[in-house]
């Protein structure tokens, strides 16, 4: 699932297109810094404009449809770009959860777009924030304590989708609880009817095979 990026400015809006920028973010920005390196270095500047390609291999999850499923980020240590995420004092540095269900769009196509920072956060019919701060010291929440607005339903808002339809599911772990920064790893679940798994554990981004971010950078052509 590669996309590539040609150097333009990203949309952002409050809601889950928060992911999306916190990727675009953690990359370097077009035209960069006009600064005199050290001779080897290449300075990527906008006199020799270059593209890059993003993809984002995101795991995916299954979990028992319907469950109060427990959310676990212990197990994460480094972030997209295997930097890491410790907080200060050697905690967990994770400050908030997302969930989203996003409706008529397939994994692949919701990997694509928030890799470009494109993501229209609008086609999240369903979006629940946990702020780890809420339970000092845990490293777990419940499904059911998510919430923006309304808590989120499991029984209804985790659910397989009917043979004609197709639903996306996703959680998002990031540093921070500001709009549209600090993503540090995410997985998509998937409703199963046969799965009794009902704990879901994030998948730390750089330990991952593949690892969930690729990026490169090409000059362009002189």
């Amino acid at each position: 699932m590669k996309a590539r990026l040609n150097c333009s400015p990203l949309r952002g809006a409050r809601g889950f297109v928060v992911v999306s920028l916190a990727v675009a973010a953690a990359l370097p920005a077009c035209g960069g810094s006009t600064t005199p390196a050290p001779k080897g270095d290449v300075i990527f500047t906008d006199a020799n404009n270059y593209t890059s390609e993003t993809s984002l291999t995101i795991p995916v999850v299954q979990a028992k449809a319907g469950a109060d499923l427990m959310v676990c980020w212990n197990g994460l240590q480094k972030d997209l770009l295997c930097h890491d995420i410790t907080a200060p004092g050697g905690t967990n540095g994770i400050d908030n959860v997302g969930f989203a269900q996003i409706r008529n769009v397939p994994q692949a196509d919701v990997a694509d777009q928030l890799a470009v920072g494109q993501f229209d956060d609008n086609l999240a019919n369903v979006y629940g924030d946990f702020y780890t701060s809420q339970a000092p010291g845990s490293t777990c929440a419940m499904l059911s304590q998510f919430k923006l607005g309304e808590f989120v339903v499991p029984a209804t808002d985790y659910v397989a989708p009917a043979a004609n339809q197709t639903i996306t599911y996703m959680l998002v772990f990031t540093t921070g609880t500001a709009p549209a920064v600090g993503a540090k790893s995410m997985l998509f679940l998937e409703p199963s009817t046969t799965s009794t798994v009902t704990t879901v554990n994030a998948v730390d981004a750089c330990a991952a095979t593949p690892p969930v971010l690729s990026f490169q950078q090409m000059l362009s052509p002189p």
